[in-house]
């Protein structure tokens, strides 16, 4: 018998290897294709050359306003044409183009022409090159099909909090769709401080949210286990594209749908495989996410959802009951799963980000699906919207009131060690203090 399970864990040891040899042929292949076929072109050339030429192409994403004087954006787009000084052609890569008066009215899906002066984009960034515009884009094409429709329901549910308190209305928004325009300066700043940025960035534990209340109502009407991953992949896919997700989103909204199946099935070690399968699909469609850090924040939490808070919340006191063992447990091991890379971007540690999360986690269910809700009913009956705002500003306000409590204490940011260093630190004291509780308490029976 030891024999034969030597065998076993040998063979599991050797297709793992193979797999990953596999994987890693299959990245370098892609990102090869990939690279040559940005740099090929009139775009590439004429970024080198620093060109003043004109572009067409179609925007990714909603304009992000940057600095705090006069009308400034950043907007990505999706060249699709180009044309210079002696050179021009079709193209097929991302410009992030820098424009100023205008460009905070273009949206998403629409295709846009903009002239302005094009600069080469640091090696290895998303984008291949920069425009800096020398005006205000011209409209060839308003965003039509679906996207015209997520516009519809964004803009009205923004219609929808017109009155609520400025905390509300950002939190209400940004949890619902991910729209943090309306978010306060000050309140960005408490809940940065206090690790709750998550809230309006629609992370992993917005699918979660969604994901089991679908699979509630449809274990309420009996529905088949086939009809339920029916119900939850529809469901990923419509909010991908009403929070203007991206390949870094789809993969929170695919990990959750792994994530709420496996409970659902009893089979939580499957979702490990499927997360890994998942992160090596979207790597393979698009290798530039290995570079992005929401990417990869999302990876390290919603594997620590799978694989540590199970085991901490079968080490929680027996008169905890479990669904409030659960409630506690998912966001400390995101938390815990998450820091060492947060240091890389802001070296610091933000003191009170467990406890912060841990008070603010039972508001984020409410605050996320009457924001839904209210976005949906927006475009059809914007009374009714109205008031379910409203009803969705109450869990919104208790988010607020906890980033603003836990940014003032005392010692909210304490600094830390920069760079790759501080990281690995940190990652060795979550590590070992993981390891320690772990091992000092044993799972509770029953």
């Amino acid at each position: 018998a030891a024999r034969r399970s030597a065998r076993r864990r040998g063979g599991t040891l050797a297709v793992t290897a193979v797999l990953a040899v596999t994987a890693a042929a299959l990245a370098g292949t892609v990102t090869t294709v990939q690279t040559a076929v940005r740099e090929a072109g009139a775009l590439a050339r004429l970024a080198d050359g620093q060109e003043h030429v004109r572009l067409e192409g179609r925007v990714l994403g909603d304009p992000v306003r940057v600095g705090s004087w006069g009308e400034r954006y950043r907007v990505r787009v999706s060249a699709s044409r180009v044309d210079g000084p002696g050179l021009e052609g079709d193209a097929a890569a991302e410009v992030l183009v820098l424009g100023g008066q205008g460009w905070g009215a273009v949206r998403r899906g629409g295709t846009v022409s903009v002239v302005g002066a094009l600069t080469r984009s640091p090696r290895g960034a998303v984008a291949v090159a920069e425009l800096r515009a020398a005006g205000p884009p011209e409209l060839l094409a308003s965003p039509g099909g679906g996207a015209a429709v997520v516009e519809v329901l964004r803009r009205g549910l923004r219609d929808a909090t017109t009155d609520l308190p400025a905390d509300r209305r950002g939190l209400v928004t940004g949890a619902a769709v991910g729209a943090t325009e309306d978010v306060p300066d000050g309140l960005r700043q408490a809940m940065r401080d206090a690790g709750l940025t998550h809230v309006t960035a629609v992370s992993g534990a917005h699918f979660a949210v969604l994901a089991v209340t679908v699979l509630a109502l449809a274990g309420a009407v009996r529905a088949p286990p086939a009809v339920r991953a029916g119900l939850l992949g529809l469901t990923a896919l419509g909010f991908v594209h009403l929070v203007h997700g991206g390949a870094s989103v789809s993969r929170a909204a695919a990990a959750a749908t792994v994530w709420a199946l496996a409970i659902l099935l009893r089979r939580p070690a499957r979702a490990v495989p499927a997360l890994a399968a998942g992160v090596v699909v979207l790597l393979l469609v698009d290798p530039w996410l290995a570079r992005s850090f929401g990417f990869v924040l999302s990876v390290a939490a919603t594997a620590a959802i799978v694989l540590l808070a199970p085991a901490l919340v079968a080490r929680c006191p027996p008169p905890v009951p479990r669904p409030a063992a659960t409630v506690l447990a998912v966001p400390v091991a995101a938390q815990l799963a998450c820091a060492p890379v947060l240091v890389l971007l802001d070296p610091v540690i933000t003191t009170y980000a467990v406890p912060a999360n841990v008070l603010a986690a039972p508001a984020l269910l409410p605050a996320t699906l009457l924001g839904l809700l209210a976005t949906v009913l927006a475009p059809l009956a914007p009374g009714p919207a109205e008031v379910v705002a409203r009803l969705a500003g109450v869990p919104a306000a208790w988010v607020g009131l906890v980033a603003r409590t836990a940014a003032a204490l005392p010692g909210a940011r304490l600094p830390w060690l920069p760079g790759v260093p501080g990281a690995l630190a940190l990652a060795l004291v979550v590590v070992g203090g993981v390891t320690l509780v772990l091992r000092r308490w044993p799972p509770r029976q029953g």
